[in-house]
């Protein structure tokens, strides 16, 4: 049984993909997209907009556009978009103040750093306070 892959943007849901390519890793913060739609000319999205790709209608992945791209011919109008997660919000930014941390623990920092973003941390390790 196939995957029910859908695109949710401004609360407008899209189905019909040519293609669909989501690479998460361990090694990067920000996971990215690639989604290739069949009536792209239909579909209404600009750089920035906050989106889900929904599989099974559970979110899989929260992001941003970052490119697209409509190809239109005779025969089809199809969209290309590509994005990064919402970490990507993390990968883009500059932290504001310069602090200092004494007797907490690296989640508690990183909570801290990250609480502009409504993104949250944790962790299932005993840490110590540095």
């Amino acid at each position: 049984m196939m995957d029910k892959i859908e695109l949710k943007v401004n609360n407008n849901i899209y189905q019909g993909f040519e293609s669909v390519r989501v690479n998460k890793s361990m090694q990067s913060i920000a996971h990215t997209f690639y989604m290739e739609i069949f009536k792209g000319d239909e579909v209404k999205i600009t750089n920035n907009d906050l989106l889900q790709i929904l599989v099974n209608d559970k979110v899989f992945l929260t992001g941003y556009l970052d490119d697209y791209e409509i190809d239109i011919s005779d025969t089809k109008k199809p969209l290309s978009i590509s994005g990064r997660s919402k970490a990507m919000d993390l990968v883009d930014c500059n932290i504001e103040n310069n602090k200092q941390y004494k007797n907490i623990n690296i989640v508690q920092i990183i909570t801290d750093l990250i609480s502009p973003f409504d993104i949250t941390v944790s962790s299932s390790l005993s840490l110590e306070k540095i």
